[in-house]
């Protein structure tokens, strides 16, 4: 098999990464609930752990779609980005930190089910709605850094498309938007723009795949010239 078809792969697994994601949440749901009976009866619920545990591996193998298109993504900014490479090092470095925050999102929020789900039922562990609402708060931290941090990712890429038309022009001048936009995931919503963004990256890469062949140094048009 090919660079030229493996970059495609590498495209398809950031319209993964979003489709994973969307399916998390959906299997998740809207979660325990604000009150402490709400959050008892909730993973009292062996039925609402394992949405719990489902959401929890559906945001892992997301995590890893967004690392696996990635490092796709890098190659082809390296093509334009003359060494040592700097913006490519930032937006690659700047989205793996997205995932692993992502994952320790996951991990924090499914950490109340594991514990229930683990523990025999005659050894006396009592699940502490406090607790959870405190795990919860650390767990949707973490989210809002993922995406915060994917900012840089955006960021960097947008330079190196306007700079040295490493994707559209217009890619350069929308991802100038959506940078500023990530910046308030407190919000929510921009989780939704950061997934606009991949999908659109994604979509172009797809569209417009960059044939690398084995051994190829990766440099910029002009100094290949």
């Amino acid at each position: 098999m090919t660079t030229f078809r493996w970059e495609r792969f590498g495209a398809l697994a950031g319209i993964a990464y979003v489709v994973l994601f969307l399916i998390a949440i959906a299997v998740s749901g809207e979660g325990a609930g604000d009150t402490n009976a709400e959050i008892t009866r909730y993973y009292a619920d062996e039925g609402n752990r394992n949405k719990d545990i489902a959401g929890f591996f559906l945001l892992i193998a997301a995590a890893l779609m967004f690392i696996w298109f990635l490092a796709y993504l890098r190659v082809r900014l390296l093509r334009s980005e003359a060494e040592p490479g700097r913006l490519s090092a930032l937006a690659f470095g700047s989205g793996l930190a997205s995932a692993v925050l992502l994952m320790a999102a996951a991990a924090v929020f499914v950490a109340p089910a594991g514990a229930v789900e683990n523990v025999e039922s005659d050894s006396g562990f009592v699940l502490d709605p406090n607790t959870v609402q405190v795990l919860g708060g650390l767990g949707y931290g973490f989210f809002v850094g993922s995406v915060m941090v994917a900012s840089l990712l955006v960021f960097a890429t947008s330079l190196l498309a306007l700079r040295l038309l490493a994707f559209p022009r217009w890619m350069g001048y929308a991802g100038f938007v959506v940078a500023p936009l990530l910046l308030l995931a407190i919000l929510f919503f921009p989780v939704f723009v950061l997934w606009g963004w991949v999908l659109a990256v994604s979509a172009f890469m797809l569209w417009r795949p960059v044939p690398i062949e084995p051994g190829e140094t990766l440099r910029p048009p002009s100094a290949a010239a």
